[in-house]
């Protein structure tokens, strides 16, 4: 795959995380894929993941990335974005995230996603507030 392609892959991913169309992200990422979170240490499976991204798109939460830059080496992405989460009832939220990702195949194999523990844990507790249920079952927070 060139870097056109994996670049749509990456537009499609991240648009439909934004829609809450979880059926597109399950067909983009790969079942053997791994996506590591700098906050626990630990490296969450596609179930896992897609759980975390059910809960956090939720009626009530807008999710919307905002590219600052991304570089293409081979089938590995290092991209650096602001994700802004809105929750009713709640300032609008603003994360820096880096995140690098291996595409192969036009799947998503491989993630690892840098966020700061502070703005996770507010990110939690906030989305917390806002919906029903108890939150993403640990696996993003920093506690």
């Amino acid at each position: 795959m060139g870097s056109d392609e994996i670049g749509a892959v990456l537009d499609r991913f991240f648009a439909a995380i934004e829609a809450g169309d979880l059926a597109t992200v399950d067909e983009l990422l790969a079942d053997e894929v791994g996506v590591w979170h700098s906050v626990t240490g630990d490296t969450a499976d596609k179930a896992t993941t897609l759980a975390i991204l059910r809960w956090l798109t939720r009626p009530g939460v807008t999710v919307r990335y905002e590219p600052q830059e991304q570089l293409v080496a081979g089938t590995r992405v290092a991209r650096r974005h602001l994700l802004h989460v809105g929750v009713d009832g709640h300032e609008p939220l603003t994360l820096p995230v880096s995140i690098y990702l291996t595409v192969e195949g036009g799947r998503i194999t491989g993630v690892d996603e840098y966020t700061d523990r502070r703005d996770t844990d507010e990110l939690i507790a906030v989305v917390r507030r806002g919906q029903a249920g108890s939150g993403p079952g640990g696996v993003v927070s920093g506690k």
